[in-house]
């Protein structure tokens, strides 16, 4: 699937989709395949899990939203398809709906900000997420550096 607007990528096992603190220039829809996302801790710049996404998702909506670089590393956890949508395309989107539909949704990624920290800070992680963790945390060490 592709036009001017989205292009259809792939992404092998283990391989870094986008790092925290890069430019945003895509909104990634998550079309098949199995990704971790992480958050850098600040004190000591291990990586930390936050979430799994799976099936059809949005990754790090936020930053294409708040027009700030990526606030996660998204890594694919097996082969993976991702839809990329170009900024300026979801820009283009977002200028059509309300006023208070935008305030709204840059309201909910602020606030998902601060609980991806939050999480970080107090080590907070689901059941499913410290499982596969635990098995991946040394499989992505190299990939992660």
């Amino acid at each position: 699937m592709k036009d001017a607007a989205t292009t259809l990528t792939d992404f092998k096992k283990n391989q870094i989709i986008f790092k925290e603190g890069s430019p945003s220039k895509s909104l990634y829809l998550l079309k098949m395949g199995t990704v971790l996302l992480l958050k850098k801790n600040p004190k000591n710049g291990d990586f930390f899990p936050i979430s799994l996404a799976s099936g059809e998702s949005i990754l790090d909506e936020a930053s294409i939203l708040k027009d700030e670089k990526h606030k996660l590393t998204a890594v694919s956890l097996e082969n993976t398809k991702v839809l990329l949508v170009r900024k300026d395309d979801v820009a283009k989107a977002l200028e059509i709906l309300p006023q208070w539909l935008t305030f709204l949704l840059a309201t909910l990624s602020s606030r998902q900000d601060e609980i991806e920290s939050r999480l970080v800070e107090h080590t907070v992680l689901s059941p499913e997420v410290e499982k596969i963790w635990e098995k991946k945390r040394g499989e992505l060490k190299n990939v992660l550096s």
